[in-house]
C-alpha cells in the first residue's frame, strides 16, 4: 500500500545519501555543520535527477 511506498522512498533516499563521502563518517563536531552537509547532499541528488 501507500505506507510501504513512502517507507521505500525514505530508505532509498538515505541509501543514496551514503554515496556522499562526507556523510559516511561524522567528522564534524558541530551539529549545524552536519545538518548542512546532509542538505547539500540532498540538493545534489535532486539536481542530478
Amino acid at each position: 500500500g501507500p505506507q510501504l511506498t513512502i517507507r521505500w522512498r525514505v530508505e532509498q533516499r538515505l541509501g543514496t545519501s551514503m554515496l556522499h563521502r562526507r556523510l559516511v563518517r561524522d567528522y564534524e563536531s558541530n551539529p549545524q555543520t552536519s545538518k548542512s552537509r546532509v542538505y547539500q547532499s540532498f540538493c545534489a541528488s535532486v539536481q542530478k535527477a
